[in-house]
């Protein structure tokens, strides 16, 4: 194991020792973490990125990039799935819809990279304020979902500039949700959420 791996999982340990000691738990099985964390879009979020869509052949290649986006992004084929949406016009309910591309991730060692690359840029930080005021659920389980531009991912940002242009990829919007559990239930969602982050993302 090297050195980088040595001082990642001493931290990691020293965090969860702080985590047990704080909120009085019996053993470090029970320490609040990061169970998973997915990242999807709407493929219409891909061709709305897009300076131009003339065609179905067109519509296909923009399906290959958002695939390839989430393949250069964590290193895994992505999942894409169909997603219904009721939507009502003229006061009629109508069933409508769109591809949603997504990729979950669960490794530690994947989970430290993203969260530490997310701190670094902010976008964590900046929607700490949406947790204001709650309280850690009864189950322990919570969901902190973000939205970022696709661009936030500056070398992908590079990669596509460079070879597919007709993509801004500032207008692509990806949802991020981080799932939390064993968190304990008797404390502000905030300071523990923070704390469960700390570490890994923003080191």
């Amino acid at each position: 194991m090297n050195k980088k791996n040595n001082k990642l999982d001493l931290g990691l340990y020293l965090q969860n020792v702080d985590l047990v000691n704080k909120y009085c738990l019996k053993s470090l099985n029970q320490a609040p973490k990061i169970k998973k964390i997915y990242i999807q879009a709407f493929l219409k979020d891909f061709v709305e990125a897009t300076d131009f869509v003339t065609s179905k052949k067109a519509s296909d290649d923009i399906k290959l990039k958002a695939s390839m986006f989430f393949y250069i992004l964590l290193n895994q084929r992505p999942t894409v799935r169909f997603q219904s949406i009721k939507t009502t016009k003229s006061s009629k309910t109508m069933n409508d819809g769109d591809f949603v591309i997504s990729c979950g991730i669960t490794g530690q060692e994947q989970i430290n990279e993203l969260l530490e690359y997310l701190g670094n840029t902010n976008y964590l930080k900046s929607n700490f304020k949406i947790l204001t005021s709650k309280q850690v659920p009864k189950d322990g389980i919570f969901s902190y979902n973000l939205k970022i531009p696709g661009n936030a991912f500056f070398e992908i940002n590079d990669f596509f500039n460079a070879y597919f242009p007709n993509i801004n990829l500032k207008r692509l919007s990806l949802d991020i949700s981080i799932v939390f559990e064993n968190l304990p239930n008797n404390a502000s969602l905030t300071p523990t959420v923070k704390q469960t982050l700390n570490l890994c993302a923003f080191k």
